[in-house]
């Protein structure tokens, strides 16, 4: 289940930043800022992490720099979503 949700937040991720991104290049040890992710696309990914399973993001989450890697967004979600 977690390639699953692994590979699901990869493609959401990737829809909401700026400029095309390999999606098979991203890996857990990613760096969120370096894929592209800024603190406006975050928000539109968490919101729609936030429908598609479900969870709320808690408010001191919402932080952009909270997550650094892509490793920490996948645990956070796979986290609230079991």
């Amino acid at each position: 289940m977690s390639g699953s949700i692994e590979e699901r937040v990869k493609e959401i991720v990737t829809s909401h930043v700026d400029f095309a991104v390999d999606i098979n290049s991203i890996d857990k040890n990613s760096y969120l800022d370096v894929i592209g992710v800024n603190s406006i696309n975050f928000i539109r990914t968490v919101l729609q992490l936030e429908e598609e399973y479900s969870i709320q993001f808690d408010i001191d989450k919402l932080d952009f720099g909270t997550f650094e890697t892509f490793g920490n967004l996948i645990k956070y979600v796979e986290e609230l979503v079991s």
